[in-house]
């Protein structure tokens, strides 16, 4: 505490001032500590994204749902898939090893409205925590409307939900 003294004698400041000083210079020491320690750090690789998004359809490969029945062709297709059909027919044709490639990793579509968390947990970048937010979402408002209601969920924003909405669909609930 000498040098404290000496400090605020030799450059007329107030037991304050000095104090005030004292903590700046801490924080500045700590800020730099922190910049070296982040600039140590390695950075995820530019793929890294890409390559869990990949680990994920290959592991979801599996079906969830049984296969359709004959009522099935008569479940409502949402608009953008009717869209996204037509643009299809538009491109070029694909080779049957190319279909048959893209239909391998696809998930079957499930109704939003009636899956059990465990099954949503399947749909990408979904896990445990976001299923049952879905679910308990569900139960509190009740059936969801429009799968793009589904960014109601806490959690759940426009990215998430555009790698989710080719996976789900909500069927209307017939009235009583």
């Amino acid at each position: 505490m000498r040098w404290m003294y000496r400090l605020q004698q030799h450059v007329a400041i107030t037991p304050h001032e000095c104090s005030v000083l004292l903590g700046l210079a801490v924080l500045l020491g700590a800020g730099l500590v922190f910049r070296h320690v982040q600039s140590q750090a390695q950075p995820l690789p530019a793929d890294y994204y890409a390559a869990q998004d990949q680990r994920f359809e290959a592991r979801s490969a599996a079906p969830l749902l049984p296969e359709p029945t004959a009522d099935a062709a008569s479940l409502p297709v949402p608009a953008d898939d009717a869209a996204a059909d037509s643009t299809e027919q538009d491109d070029a044709p694909e080779t049957a090893q190319q279909a048959a490639s893209t239909s391998s990793v696809r998930l079957p579509r499930m109704n939003l409205n009636l899956a059990t968390a465990s099954q949503l947990e399947r749909l990408p970048r979904i896990g445990p925590a976001l299923s049952g937010r879905i679910v308990a979402y569900r139960d509190a408002h009740g059936p969801f409307p429009r799968v793009a209601d589904l960014v109601e969920v806490r959690g759940i924003g426009e990215k998430t939900l555009a790698k989710v909405a080719p996976y789900v669909f909500v069927e209307a609930s017939p009235s009583p």
